[in-house]
């Protein structure tokens, strides 16, 4: 069954930068040159089985997710990794994307820590970024 997996928070939470972790522990190729915002589709071998994935990494408004949507749904991807910054706005939308999928909805949230030290953010997104790696066998 394929899953969607989304990385939900305000602005400046660090879902971006665990989507990118995520995608460097699947192996996408990723490097600290990458740009932030990212879209990909990819196909990786894990264990014996060929995966279709599609990453959005910006998930800011309504619009920009209702694009990445419309831009993956052609493909019918075995997993899609995407954040949402607008949950009231967004989440129907990726909502009804997973329903008309198939898809299991896995939602993870990355609340925001203003006072957070860069040491205790890169542990948050670290372990972001291994819930959604774990999502994907």
């Amino acid at each position: 069954m394929p899953k969607v997996i989304v990385v939900k928070g305000e602005k400046g939470s660090g879902k971006t930068s665990a989507i990118h972790e995520a995608a460097r522990l699947l192996g996408c190729g990723l490097t600290t040159n990458s740009p932030a915002d990212i879209f990909m589709i990819t196909y990786l071998k894990l264990g014996r089985t060929k995966c279709g994935i599609g990453i959005a990494s910006s998930g800011d408004s309504a619009e920009i997710i209702k694009e990445n949507i419309d831009a993956l749904y052609p493909h019918h991807l075995d997993y899609v990794i995407t954040a949402c910054s607008a949950p009231r706005a967004g989440m129907p939308i990726i909502e009804a994307f997973a329903a008309l999928e198939g898809a299991e909805l896995v939602t993870i949230d990355s609340n925001r820590q203003p006072s957070a030290t860069p040491e205790e953010i890169s542990t948050k997104v670290a372990a972001i970024a291994q819930q959604i790696r774990s999502n994907i066998p």
